[in-house]
């Protein structure tokens, strides 16, 4: 008996999966590079930026950030900042999303709307406002502050993404 259907070496098949590697390929070759060009030392990068050297590879830039420079602050600045916006997208994001999986009320789809508008909008347009409304609030160069701002930028997503998970 026969077996009907594509082959596992079909043309169209063998194409697809050269061009997903080719794309799998393009994407993770530039971490790998900045990834190698980390722990090469930084005369080597000066004479030889292109260069595949494997001679002297080491974490010395790595232990230079860490003992001379802020970075541990500011890591922990960002830890900080990061976990606020996630608690409170979450928070808000899965009041909403449930309110509007589970409530009847008319306008629904048009607050769902909405909310897929707003993740248009470039983030560049809402600088000032959330800049003067942050002054008015006495929020600048704060945590709080700037975790607020972030959150007005993942909450639509945090909507929908619940919202779905309550349907």
């Amino acid at each position: 008996m026969a077996v009907t259907g594509k082959s596992k070496y079909a043309p169209s098949t063998v194409a697809i999966n050269v061009g997903v590697g080719s794309l799998i390929l393009f994407s993770i070759l530039p971490l790998i590079w900045t990834a190698y060009t980390s722990v090469r030392p930084e005369i080597e990068i000066v004479k030889h930026p292109t260069g595949l050297m494997f001679g002297n590879l080491g974490f010395e830039a790595y232990r230079e950030v860490w003992k001379y420079t802020d970075f541990p602050h500011l890591l922990g600045n960002s830890v900080i900042v990061s976990m606020m916006t996630m608690v409170m997208s979450l928070t808000l994001g899965t009041f909403a999303g449930y309110a509007l999986s589970r409530a009847n009320f008319g306008g629904k789809q048009g607050i769902l709307l909405f909310y897929m508008l707003v993740r248009v909008i470039p983030g560049v347009l809402l600088l000032i406002p959330i800049y003067i409304m942050m002054m008015k609030l006495n929020l600048l160069d704060t945590k709080f502050g700037l975790a607020l701002a972030y959150t007005t930028f993942t909450l639509p997503a945090a909507i929908w993404l619940m919202k779905g998970f309550f349907d």
